[in-house]
């Protein structure tokens, strides 16, 4: 099956709405969508005022999808055995993963045994992923980006040693590492410094909205279309590249919000 990975900022916003219901309706396959949220990385602060807030949230995005008719599972891999979190993934047509603490979300995710059943779900089966924020730098190769604005606390998980290679290895759903929450204004040199140290490409998820989609085209001759149609990639040229096709025909590339484009940055390694 063809890997459908959605990776934002913010979730599925209202802008992405038709999007996100078109890909999730192709893997349901005129089933009833079950969607298993994942809302782990909104639980690393302890405080109980903080993880009321944090439930808030959760409540907020499980509102939001239901609107879409989905039955909606909740998954906390800090707390859930494998065993149950085996079982809703595998009912579940969409995996959707709230942001957070990225390395308390991975963390757990590599502890509880989730990291290998949401790969298999996704790679081999033809789940969706939808990432927000931290779900998105999850999915990606490395999660060193999470470092780079200084917002994630990594003592967060006090055992964990994160200078090691492999500590930051993410889940390598898709080929590049994400940077979230991208404001040119405030990230521009950061990211371009940065970047050099990971060897590898970078998306930008803007924090206007907008997301990077991996997915089957939507019809026959969509994916050549696409490449050959001006896209909102190709306008910033030569700091975004052009969509790519990737995965046996997948479409790989940007999906704007509103009217004004605020495609991902994928930045170069050269």
């Amino acid at each position: 099956p063809h890997p459908r990975i959605f990776l934002t900022t913010r979730g599925i916003t209202a802008d992405l709405v038709a999007t996100f219901s078109r890909v999730l309706n192709q893997v349901a396959a005129g089933e009833k969508p079950t969607i298993a949220v994942i809302f782990t990385a909104m639980m690393a602060t302890p405080q109980s005022s903080a993880s009321a807030l944090a439930l808030e949230k959760v409540q907020e995005q499980v509102q939001l999808l239901s609107t879409l008719g989905a039955r909606i599972d909740l998954i906390d891999c800090a707390h859930d055995s494998e065993e149950t979190m085996a079982e809703v993934l595998q009912r579940s047509h969409c995996i959707y993963v709230l942001g957070g603490n990225t390395f308390y979300l991975l963390h757990h995710m590599r502890r509880s045994g989730l990291d290998e059943l949401v790969r298999r779900r996704v790679l081999e089966q033809g789940a969706l992923y939808v990432g927000c924020s931290a779900g998105s730098i999850v999915a990606g190769r490395s999660i060193s980006t999470a470092f780079w604005k200084g917002w994630d606390d990594p003592a967060v998980v006090p055992s964990a040693d994160w200078s090691e290679p492999q500590a930051i290895q993410a889940l390598g759903l898709v080929s590049v590492s994400l940077f979230p929450h991208y404001e040119p204004v405030k990230h521009e040199a950061l990211v371009r410094q940065r970047r050099l140290d990971l060897g590898h490409d970078v998306v930008c998820l803007s924090e206007a909205g907008g997301g990077y989609l991996v997915a089957p085209p939507a019809s026959p001759g969509a994916a050549a279309a696409r490449r050959s149609e001006p896209g909102c990639l190709e306008r910033h040229a030569p700091m975004y590249h052009e969509p790519e096709a990737s995965h046996d025909g997948c479409v790989e590339g940007c999906v704007e919000a509103r009217r004004t484009c605020t495609a991902p940055q994928r930045l170069p390694t050269q």
